[in-house]
């Protein structure tokens, strides 16, 4: 998890996302939410595969990864096969707060330029 916030609020915003961790790993993700993320996902694959671009960074991910280039073609199915309980178990199996790296990168002071 990756985000950009000014110093004063990240305790506030780490706070925050280890909470909705907690809660998506207790409660899971209503299906209203997973239902607008199909289809968000599908539409951005529908805009996806008319994109030369997007091909050329498909089979090259392929390729690195030592995949059939043909799993590209399986992308809709594996958003449609997206569950609300298969993302709360992942989040039980993958998000283990007890293995986490925290790196804060704060920026550098500012020098007054008085000499």
């Amino acid at each position: 998890i990756v985000f950009s916030s000014s110093a004063e609020k990240i305790a506030e915003l780490t706070g925050a996302i280890y909470e909705t961790i907690e809660t998506l790993k207790a409660q899971g993700i209503p299906e209203d939410v997973i239902e607008r993320v199909r289809e968000t996902q599908l539409r951005d694959h529908e805009t996806n595969l008319r994109n030369n671009s997007w091909w050329l960074n498909s089979l090259a991910h392929a390729w690195d990864r030592n995949l059939a280039p043909d799993t590209i073609l399986d992308r809709e199915e594996r958003i449609n096969a997206i569950q609300a309980n298969n993302v709360q178990e992942a989040a039980k199996e993958y998000l283990n707060m007890e293995r986490k790296i925290e790196l804060i990168l704060y920026p550098q002071p500012q020098e007054t330029g008085a000499e």
